[in-house]
């Protein structure tokens, strides 16, 4: 039930051959224009919860977050702008993601999954957002699907499988030390 907008790539290739190597690293930057970007193609009135998943091996999270605030409204275009600046936003790149931005509509980020793929703790993620879930495994991010209604119990039980017992059993013992696990699931 869950429906993809869509995949978006940076064309690295490209980038390389236009000796615009600075570019491979501006993650944050280039995530959120295809967001707005792709926030854009639709209508107005649209009232779309989006569900972001990404990894921590780049700034998927940083990007995420940045992106829930302007749609919920709580950042200023100076706080915006500052942000912008933090990331290393050239001039000319500034003045369209702004616009971007300041498009008006009722959509929201309803949650972000973060898929800990290096060594990084998920608990320290935890600290920079409500609606962002750190997990050491598709395990953990189907569980909180689950719970909030967007999966089937036989998805997380085929998930389950695929690990194995002592891999769900420690993804299950980390959910629990990090109070992650609902009432209903104990």
């Amino acid at each position: 039930g869950i429906e993809v907008d869509g995949l978006t790539f940076k064309d690295q290739v490209r980038l390389v051959r236009r000796a615009r190597v600075r570019e491979l690293k501006k993650h944050v930057v280039y995530k959120l224009t295809a967001l707005l970007i792709n926030r854009s193609m639709r209508p107005v009135d649209a009232e779309i919860q989006e569900v972001l998943i990404g990894d921590d091996s780049e700034t998927d999270a940083e990007a995420y977050l940045l992106y829930a605030r302007i749609l919920e409204g709580s950042l200023t275009t100076k706080e915006l702008e500052y942000a912008l600046l933090g990331e290393g936003v050239h001039r000319k790149e500034k003045g369209p993601i702004l616009d971007l931005a300041a498009r008006k509509d009722k959509s929201k980020v309803t949650k972000i999954y973060i898929h800990c793929t290096t060594k990084r703790n998920p608990a320290g993620l935890m600290t920079t957002g409500p609606n962002l879930v750190a997990a050491r495994d598709a395990l953990q991010i189907a569980m909180d699907a689950l719970h909030e209604g967007w999966l089937q119990p036989e998805y997380v039980r085929r998930i389950a499988r695929e690990l194995g017992t002592q891999e769900v059993a420690s993804s299950f013992q980390d959910l629990l030390a990090r109070e992650l696990v609902p009432d209903s699931f104990v």
